[in-house]
């Protein structure tokens, strides 16, 4: 028992402590989008005031067992991180963008410090228990989410989904966005959530089914916003499912397991060959749908004249119309992946250029804005690489730290992983998924997905201490 808790321990309670960590797990991933109120020279909002609150509260509270050195390491460490972001304030060129980092920065400190927390004042098991529950009613509310903006195309208004009004019917149309007006970072806290639901159980692996499902909602969606990232994730993890589904075998004999396979493979079977199918434009020769959006127009006479795409297929033929049309679309752009690429270099020219300390929290944009490094990247600005945007940013200082304490927590695992190889298996695999979601969103340092995401993988080999049949 600290000071602190011997003077104001009277006033924490568990069940309101509990009660108060599952109102701020569910407003998470809302974050500013509910309620806010601007007050000069910052923007409050409830889930800002409980996130410090809670952070406040859990002090009060005493651990049902003592902080592991390993995990106070953990926690200084991201207040460290702070400290060394908020050390390089005075000599930075724009101190307006890196404000909003640096506040990233703090949010994230106190996040991990409040799921550390948590863990300890609810112990363990339970802990494990409320969030994969959690986890899992979040999940349902984004896919719910996402299937009602790939039916219907409407979307939460933002500056992305203003841009499109300017493009045909096409894939990115009926991306979900949800709050974050970026099919990418929807993506990533998709993805995220779908991985708490599988760390915070030890049983995880045996849900076959549900994680087969979870697998395809994932799958479609990446298909949908066309991410080479979550496609390729997705297939690492139906590969586990389907390993696992071999390992145990007797589920699939059970019989509420068989009938519930039968009645769906069957009623899918009827729908298909029984009615007619009809692809769209989402699905079927995007490329005829496009044709009818070209609109043509010529000036004769100081009148305004418009005309069919038709004649310029007679003319030319359906794919020369479409391959001049998207070579016009395309133009003053470059392909994403070489776009991607530039910015790895240049975020190295960055972490050279600063001599390894990094350039400082948010800085990374600001050059890319100033056209002061060496390879192209059109009007891309950010990182769109988690370990570039630590590196570039905030040098070795950081980094490294920060992946040996992401190997720790691997190794952790490896070593407990005869209590249950399949957890650990599963646990490799998300290791995996996570590297390849944070290069999703333009950046992922930000996202407060990731500041929940990374203590949960800190502290998920846990589980692992008791042997599991």
């Amino acid at each position: 028992m600290n000071w602190i808790q011997s003077k104001f321990g009277r006033y924490y309670n568990e069940n309101l402590f509990r009660n108060l960590f599952i109102l701020w797990f569910l407003l998470f991933p809302f974050d500013a989008n509910l309620f806010p109120v601007s007050v000069g020279v910052m923007t409050l909002y409830p889930f800002l005031i409980l996130t410090f609150f809670l952070f406040a509260y859990s002090f009060l509270g005493i651990p049902s067992e003592a902080f592991s050195k390993t995990d106070k390491i953990m926690i200084l460490f991201f207040f460290f991180w702070l400290a060394y972001g908020v050390a390089f304030f005075p000599f930075l060129p724009d101190k307006k963008i890196a404000l909003y980092e640096i506040r990233s920065l703090i949010m994230m400190a106190a996040f991990i410090c409040i799921v550390f927390r948590a863990r300890y004042l609810l112990k363990a098991k339970p802990f494990f228990q409320l969030l994969n529950q959690l986890s899992l009613f979040l999940f349902i509310l984004f896919t719910a989410v996402a299937f009602f903006e790939f039916f219907t195309g409407i979307h939460f208004s933002g500056f992305a989904t203003e841009k499109l009004w300017k493009i045909p019917v096409v894939m990115q149309t009926y991306a979900p966005l949800f709050l974050y007006d970026n099919p990418n970072t929807a993506l990533a806290y998709l993805f995220g959530l779908a991985i708490l639901v599988f760390l915070s159980s030890i049983k995880s692996t045996s849900n076959t089914w549900k994680n087969l499902s979870i697998t395809f909602i994932l799958f479609l969606f990446s298909v949908v916003a066309d991410s080479k990232f979550g496609k390729i994730s997705t297939y690492l993890l139906a590969a586990t499912w389907l390993i696992f589904f071999s390992l145990n075998k007797k589920e699939f004999f059970e019989k509420k397991y068989f009938w519930w396979t039968a009645i769906s493979v069957l009623s899918i079977l009827i729908c298909v060959l029984t009615k007619p199918l009809y692809f769209g434009p989402l699905w079927k020769n995007s490329e005829h749908y496009l044709i009818p959006s070209i609109t043509l127009a010529s000036v004769q006479n100081d009148k305004l004249y418009f005309y069919s795409p038709d004649s310029l297929v007679k003319q030319f033929g359906e794919k020369e119309v479409i391959k001049s049309y998207r070579e016009y679309q395309l133009r003053g752009t470059d392909w994403s992946a070489n776009i991607r690429k530039n910015l790895l270099m240049n975020g190295w020219y960055l972490t050279k250029q600063s001599k390894f300390k990094g350039v400082g929290p948010a800085q990374f944009r600001w050059y890319h804005q100033q056209k002061t490094v060496p390879y192209p990247t059109t009007t891309v600005t950010n990182p769109h690489n988690y370990a570039m945007e630590i590196l570039s940013q905030y040098g070795l200082a950081v980094f490294i730290p920060f992946i040996l304490l992401c190997i720790f927590s691997w190794l952790s695992a490896f070593r407990k992983r005869n209590n249950n190889i399949q957890y650990f298996y599963l646990f490799s695999v998300c290791c995996i998924v996570f590297i390849l979601i944070s290069n999703m969103p333009s950046s992922f340092l930000i996202l407060n997905i990731g500041w929940v995401l990374i203590p949960v993988f800190f502290i998920a080999p846990v589980q692992l201490e008791e042997k599991n049949a």
